[in-house]
């Protein structure tokens, strides 16, 4: 799943900058949600902490770009 999680991370980050925002934050917030499990499972609490930051910018320009 870790492995997954961090080829989305890639993947979402190319869409980001050269596709659709929208859909590259989407494809990132899916990334984050499958690799923070692993990250607090296995006592990697800065990854999870960093990780746990980009997902709530994420989350916050999502919102943004759906709803104003």
């Amino acid at each position: 799943m870790r492995k997954l999680a961090n080829l989305l991370v890639l993947i979402g980050y190319f869409v980001l900058l050269n596709v659709d925002i929208t859909t590259g934050i989407t494809i990132r917030i899916v990334s984050a949600l499958l690799v923070l499990p692993w990250m607090v499972e296995n006592k990697v609490f800065d990854g999870a902490f960093v990780m746990g930051i980009m997902l709530s910018i994420d989350v916050h320009k999502l919102v943004e770009l759906l709803f104003f």
